[in-house]
């Protein structure tokens, strides 16, 4: 998925609807991920796999924190690829490649794809279930 930052905003962490034991790791880059779906390079490791149990389909579930914040100025986008190696990680699947997925006033969420691990085959049209943990002048905030 891809996120564009309409104030400057730090991404913190992501949280993850699934369920079952999840092995995920987020990767990150700036700009698009359209035309890097089956390449890792050019993408930066934000989170390394992290063992989470989820156990209970409806709730959210943290990841952890990354190391370190992604910085996103006001008109910039940064897209995100999280990595499970279970079939529990949810996505919902009603919008186009690039529609508004959800949005306030300090970013906007735009639908993507639902690529397999490791970069493999991806299918469009996909939007990511989680909440995005950023912080905009020193408070934390969810969208």
């Amino acid at each position: 998925f891809m996120i564009k930052a309409i104030q400057d905003i730090q991404i913190i962490g992501l949280d993850v609807k699934g369920y079952g034991v999840l092995h995920v790791k987020v990767y990150t880059r700036s700009g698009s991920y359209e035309g890097h779906e089956h390449d890792e390079a050019g993408w930066t490791l934000a989170l390394p796999e992290t063992e989470i149990s989820t156990e209970v389909e409806d709730v959210f579930t943290p990841l952890p924190d990354f190391a370190s914040p992604i910085v996103m100025r006001a008109n910039t986008s940064h897209a995100f690829y999280l990595a499970n190696t279970s079939p529990f990680l949810f996505c919902g699947n009603d919008l186009n490649v690039g529609d508004v997925a959800a949005s306030n006033s300090e970013l906007v969420l735009y639908s993507g794809t639902y690529n397999f691990v490791d970069f493999g085959s991806f299918v469009q049209g996909f939007v990511w279930n989680g909440v995005i943990r950023y912080q905009k002048n020193e408070s934390s905030t969810l969208l």
